[in-house]
């Protein structure tokens, strides 16, 4: 399903007098390399969800259990919170903190459930970008294959130098002997619109890094298209 096996067995000239363009031949190419592995995706997908099942349901279980009145004693009385006079305002302020922060945890959710499809997506073809580099099948697989270390070692200095930065972003925050007053009286008074904050810049990156994944994707797969086009004989 390579394009460097196309080239071998001197079938994409045929396939290029035909009115097929070439962004539809790279897609076909990426459809069938994505069907290859279809079966272990769908497998590791089962695996996480059956684990986003399990772990609420486990933690559920654990709260019930220690919970639960021991032998020859009670349940403790749960606090009376009716005589507490809380700002509406307040209320409003924690109930929107924490649907932003279940909304984190639903999109965290899904981004796990689906980030092997996207994983799987860049190196497919990230592969397929390499064959148009060989001109025979084992050509196209040797080349596949060191394109995709290259890429899981850039990946990992990527990280490397974003986990880099954010230490020096924080260093000044680490050097202080204490936060600023206006910070102390910022997290004592309004703690509600820091948490709603963080969540809102998680939710922000969760969703950055998926568009970047799917984006790096359909930039390769365009990039592939392009070099297909000038095949075989560029």
């Amino acid at each position: 399903t390579t394009i460097s096996a196309e080239v071998e067995a001197d079938t994409l000239g045929l396939l290029r007098l035909t009115n097929m363009p070439s962004r539809q031949i790279t897609l076909a190419k990426f459809s069938a390399a994505m069907q290859q592995i279809k079966a272990p995706v769908i497998a590791v997908i089962l695996t996480r969800f059956l684990f986003l099942i399990g772990l609420p349901v486990g933690v559920l279980l654990l709260l019930l259990v220690y919970s639960s009145p021991v032998a020859g004693g009670g349940s403790a009385p749960l606090p009376d919170i009716s005589s507490l006079n809380v700002p509406a305002g307040l209320v409003a302020s924690y109930l929107i903190a924490v649907g932003i922060v279940l909304v984190f945890a639903l999109l965290l959710a899904v981004y796990y459930l689906v980030s092997p499809i996207l994983e799987v997506a860049i190196f497919a073809s990230v592969g397929l970008f390499a064959s148009t580099w060989a001109r025979t099948r084992t050509g196209g697989l040797l080349t596949a294959v060191g394109a995709r270390v290259v890429l899981g070692a850039v990946s990992y200095l990527l990280s490397q130098m974003a986990g880099v930065i954010v230490q020096l972003l924080m260093l000044p925050l680490m050097l202080m002997p204490a936060l600023p007053l206006w910070a102390q009286r910022f997290l004592e008074v309004e703690p509600a619109i820091l948490l709603s904050l963080g969540g809102i810049s998680a939710i922000l990156s969760l969703l950055l890094i998926a568009a970047g994944q799917a984006g790096l994707s359909l930039l390769v797969l365009y990039i592939t298209s392009r070099r297909v086009s000038r095949l075989p004989y560029g």
